[in-house]
């Protein structure tokens, strides 16, 4: 979430923070000549993500969250979670078979299949909405 707004990017506060300002994920701010006066720096100034320092620990569990995801379902993820023997059998493939690592794995799958269903539920209510014919 956006702690603060700032009007000249759209950004409001407590707006859930989606990448799609984020320098890193987009370029856009920067994708004019710096004497255009469309030209506008990155908002990083209220970016959540400023200062934000990736673990290597992070970028293990992030990494191997992926493998898993395209070996350890039996079905898409729109249709189930991953399996707790694949989870099990991935750490201990790679000797962090504990539970703090299961957990950091059960937080990116819990967050990523919510993300994915908020993304279907989105396209759902655009397709909705292009059906319905316009009153007027």
């Amino acid at each position: 979430m956006y702690a603060e707004g700032d009007e000249r990017y759209g950004i409001e506060k407590d707006r859930p923070f989606g990448g799609e300002t984020c320098q890193a994920c987009c370029d856009i701010y920067l994708s004019y000549p710096e004497d255009d006066p469309n030209f506008l720096e990155p908002p990083c100034h209220i970016c959540p993500q400023a200062g934000f320092e990736l673990t290597t620990n992070n970028q293990w569990t992030w990494e191997h969250w992926q493998c898993l995801n395209r070996t350890g379902r039996s079905r898409t993820m729109g249709h189930e979670y991953l399996r707790e023997e694949a989870i099990t059998l991935h750490l201990k493939r790679y000797a962090r078979d504990t539970p703090l690592w299961y957990e950091k794995l059960l937080v990116i799958e819990d967050r990523m299949v919510e993300h994915h269903y908020d993304q279907k539920e989105s396209k759902r209510k655009q397709a909705e909405r292009k059906r319905k014919p316009s009153k007027r």
